[in-house]
């Protein structure tokens, strides 16, 4: 099962899937504190996105689209039969993003700006 983090830009809430402990984390992230969260965010997922447990950022500025593609990566992850074959359970690229990619992402805009934007 894949790990998942659901960040928002700017202030609010941020959630985080923790499939071990089987529950979301939240907790409130100020724009003052960006910078700091922001690079807490990086390591936490270059320590812990690995092959066999990787982790899944959904971008949740739209919540019905991300609430939906979370469900996608959580059933695309669990092996079932499936009673319905025409639903389609193909995830949105836009709002779901690897944990490596997200590094990636995060590793170029370091380099490009001298820190992480998000």
């Amino acid at each position: 099962m894949p790990g998942l983090w659901y960040p928002v830009e700017g202030e609010g809430v941020r959630l985080m899937w923790h499939p071990a402990k089987a529950a979301f984390r939240a907790g409130f992230a100020a724009q003052d504190r960006w910078d700091e969260l922001s690079t807490q965010k990086y390591e936490r997922i270059r320590r812990i996105n690995t092959t066999h447990a990787p982790w899944v950022i959904i971008r949740s500025n739209d919540k019905h689209r991300a609430r939906m593609n979370a469900m996608k990566v959580i059933l695309n992850a669990v092996p079932y039969t499936r009673l319905d074959e025409s639903l389609d359970f193909a995830v949105d690229e836009s709002v779901i993003v690897s944990g490596s990619r997200e590094l990636e992402r995060m590793e170029v805009e370091r380099v490009r700006g001298g820190k992480f934007t998000g």
